[in-house]
């Protein structure tokens, strides 16, 4: 697991102009996601993905950090990925898995509404075996749940070591299916109270035309980035 936290506090104390670069090498293990997805720069991937800002000086931003690290948030996400590899080790031996797992934490943009209301402050990407990425805003969700994230995109990660995932054949059906393996191996975990909101929030009415419109799309494939 890497020390994003000093290396993100570091990186707040650069000018402005050395950030980006400073920011490509702390994100330099996400090189094969970009690969994988055709290409692509870290910088520009954390710019369009809810990531801090690198063009100026924000007082949250170091505020926010402090808040992380005083809630453990690295040594949480370290405890329930140790939890959750147990498991899955337990349960099926010998499964494929990647030799070496990245694990980066890294600070959100407090001014995007995709990671601050959508995701309740938290999300990540964990489907691309060696790596898994969480991005974070502190809230009371995030601060409370950035642990169970990590267990879910372990499951990813260990998951797509074993399943093969194309970008342009993948469907909906199978998206559908990652997502709710992961939830379940979250709650058979830590229980109901970890479970993302995104599982547990959508009801009635909304919830019956989400189901008719994924089940319409099933078969539908291809993913965008």
């Amino acid at each position: 697991m890497h020390d994003t936290a000093s290396t993100m506090a570091a990186l707040l104390d650069l000018p402005v102009a050395k950030r980006p670069d400073a920011l490509r090498e702390m994100l330099a293990p996400l090189d094969r996601v970009m690969s994988a997805v055709g290409g692509g720069d870290v910088v520009a991937m954390h710019q369009q993905g809810a990531g801090f800002r690198l063009d100026r000086d924000d007082p949250r931003y170091p505020a926010a950090l402090r808040e992380m690290r005083e809630a453990g948030v690295w040594s949480r996400v370290r405890d329930c990925l140790a939890a959750g590899w147990d498991r899955l080790r337990s349960a099926a031996p010998g499964i494929r898995h990647a030799d070496e797992l990245h694990v980066l934490v890294v600070l959100g943009d407090p001014d995007d509404e995709h990671l601050t209301v959508r995701s309740r402050g938290y999300f990540g990407l964990g489907g691309f075996p060696g790596v898994v990425l969480l991005v974070m805003w502190p809230t009371a969700t995030s601060l409370a749940k950035i642990g169970y994230a990590a267990a879910h995109e372990l499951h990813h990660n260990v998951r797509y070591a074993n399943v093969t995932w194309n970008p342009v054949t993948v469907t909906v059906g199978e998206q559908v299916v990652a997502e709710g393996l992961a939830e379940a191996f979250v709650r058979e975990l830590f229980g109901e109270q970890a479970l993302g909101h995104w599982a547990t929030e959508l009801r009635g009415p909304e919830l019956q035309a989400a189901y008719e419109k994924v089940v319409a799309g099933i078969d539908v494939t291809g993913c965008t980035t």
